[in-house]
């Protein structure tokens, strides 16, 4: 097993969540580069320096377009973080920069995907694993937020889906771990689609609340005809698709470029443990967990936040196993066949 060589990523929008990361780390002896967004756009070739980058959560739900362009530049002065005679403690590994407002970048963007691309593992989670899915890191993922939903810090119940993946190695088959109002992930089976909805409370009412999903559809003055059944899936699997979209279809996505989901949050009724969760059937049954090829990499995406406070050492593994396995994730993987 080779050692992975680590590039951790911050952003200068906010540093406390990312630095319990960093104090994971620190405690665990695991050696790392530490630098901002700002610095990635500065390195000519991420890949061939780097085996996997860290991008832990920002913390304040920071929307893709924060995280790629920082705080406004147009106005006030720049704000600087660096090692003065007045601030003589801003050394070692601590980042600096004369200006902490600009974010990645468009540039930084292309070195991340063509880090991926080339073969480098990407780890992200909630704010940053949305940031990855929205720059098209992940075709066939989808990332929302919950407007109803409400999971203040809660300890949750999430379950395996694919034990053959190097990211679970050492894990029963029920893992608790940490959310707090995570990104609710859904799956397409072609590029480009829709989000998959929920029809009203255990899938049986339709959004009208006319009738339930098994009453027959009718238009009045033409003769009735038998609907073919569609091909369910569980919430955390892709949807099977019929023989009519899989017809010349460019957009369907090869089983081979699918996301691998690795864990899945629990069912409604089994989802809290401890907390407060309101509305959690949102995000229940849904992926905690996805494994997303890409080009010769991945992207590996976590809705759960694994490292939090160092109160969450039952999930540190998700992300060590991650990064000790960086070369190797393809392992065990079982490709759909339809």
């Amino acid at each position: 097993m080779r050692a992975a060589r680590i590039a951790y990523v911050h952003t200068w929008l906010a540093t406390q969540m990312e630095g319990w990361w960093r104090i994971a780390l620190d405690n665990l002896q695991i050696p790392y580069d530490y630098m901002s967004t700002q610095a990635i756009a500065k390195i000519p070739d991420l890949r061939a320096k780097y085996d996997v980058i860290l991008f832990p959560p920002v913390g304040i739900n920071a929307q893709p377009n924060a995280i790629i362009n920082g705080l406004p530049t147009a106005w006030g002065n720049p704000l600087p973080w660096q090692n003065t005679p007045l601030t003589p403690n801003l050394v070692g590994k601590n980042d600096s920069t004369p200006d902490m407002r600009p974010g990645l970048g468009l540039d930084g963007i292309a070195k991340l995907q063509s880090f991926v691309e080339k073969g480098g593992v990407l780890l992200t989670a909630d704010d940053t694993a949305q940031f990855a899915l929205s720059i098209g890191m992940g075709v066939g993922v989808n990332a929302a937020r919950s407007e109803k939903m409400k999971i203040v810090g809660a300890v949750v119940g999430t379950q395996l889906v694919d034990a053959a993946s190097p990211i679970l190695y050492g894990y029963d088959e029920k893992i608790s771990a940490y959310c707090d109002d995570g990104v609710i992930f859904s799956l397409s089976s072609i590029a480009g689609g829709r989000r998959r909805r929920r029809l009203g409370p255990e899938m049986r009412q339709r959004p009208t609340g006319r009738g339930t999903k098994d009453d027959p559809d009718y238009a009045v003055g033409r003769t009735g005809a038998e609907v073919p059944e569609e091909p369910e899936a569980e919430t955390w699997e892709y949807p099977q698709l019929t023989d009519e979209q899989k017809h010349n279809n460019a957009r369907v996505i090869p089983p081979a470029n699918r996301a691998r989901v690795v864990l899945r949050y629990a069912n409604a009724k089994d989802l809290l443990i401890s907390g407060l969760a309101d509305n959690g059937g949102e995000i229940a049954q849904h992926p905690a967990v996805l494994d997303v090829p890409v080009g010769q990499g991945h992207v590996v995406l976590f809705s759960i936040n694994p490292v939090y406070r160092g109160e969450t050492r039952g999930t540190y593994s998700l992300v060590l196993n991650t990064v000790l396995n960086f070369d190797s994730l393809n392992a065990g993987r079982k490709d759909a066949t339809k």
